[in-house]
């Protein structure tokens, strides 16, 4: 019986050594595990000082810098337009032509005005004792007293004046450019100071943008800005004036 009761003691104690062995193994592995931890692959760079750059974004509308609104000064009936829309033309290329026969009447009629005011003029000198052939000697007060009783001042406008609308008839090209706005035919009336045609130089062009007054302070003459149209490759330019109106919208 005491031998029965020694075996179950070391038994049990067997039992004990067991577990507190595999308790002390197990808490040996989560040590290990908890001092093993994953390792953590961080990016460094080094500091320097630069630039910010701000990025301001805007619609604008691009026109040409240099367009023109080409204008009979005298009206009258066309004879020819040796152009047409679309087509580019060099500084000086006639765009179309007045009728010039009533012109070149008002140039023959001015000359013959001025003729007779030579005239005039040649009497009163004579009939006050002066020479005509030697205006040089004649006062200039009196010289201008008998310019104005013979009209030869008058005269001599007049006869300028004929001359230039003479000259006007014919509609020139005032730098390079593309043709436009077209609407006339041959042999149609144009009224003096309407709009005949659009010239446009494509070789250079403005952009108009609008920006917050809050951004206006980012905004220097001669910046550099880049500008993307919707149907073209993107062009570079710079800022040539800015004008500070401000428009409230609702």
């Amino acid at each position: 019986m005491r031998n029965n009761i020694i075996v179950f003691i070391s038994l049990i104690l067997s039992i004990i050594s067991c577990t507190t062995k595999d308790n002390q193994n197990k808490q040996t592995s989560q040590n290990k595990t908890r001092q093993s931890p994953k390792k953590i692959q961080v990016d460094t760079m080094h500091l320097q000082r630069s630039t910010f750059t701000k990025e301001l974004v805007s619609n604008g509308n691009l026109q040409a810098n240099k367009k023109a609104k080409l204008k009979f000064s005298s009206g009258g009936q066309l004879t020819e337009i040796p152009v047409n829309n679309g087509q580019f033309v060099r500084k000086g290329t006639v765009i179309a032509c007045l009728n010039e026969q009533k012109f070149q009447t008002a140039v023959i009629k001015a000359k013959s005005r001025l003729e007779q005011a030579k005239l005039e003029l040649r009497d009163i000198l004579i009939g006050q004792g002066y020479d005509p052939n030697d205006t040089a000697s004649v006062p200039d007060n009196f010289m201008e007293t008998a310019k104005t009783k013979s009209r030869y001042e008058s005269a001599k406008a007049s006869l300028r004046e004929a001359r230039s609308d003479l000259k006007d008839a014919k509609l020139h090209a005032p730098f390079s450019g593309t043709v436009a706005n077209i609407t006339h035919k041959p042999y149609e009336h144009v009224s003096p100071g309407k709009p005949f045609c659009l010239l446009i130089d494509n070789k250079q062009f403005e952009v108009s943008f609008s920006v917050l007054e809050t951004e206006l302070k980012d905004i220097q003459l001669r910046q550099k800005v880049t500008i993307k149209p919707l149907a073209t490759h993107n062009h570079t330019g710079s800022i040539t004036e800015i004008n500070p109106v401000v428009i409230i919208t609702d």
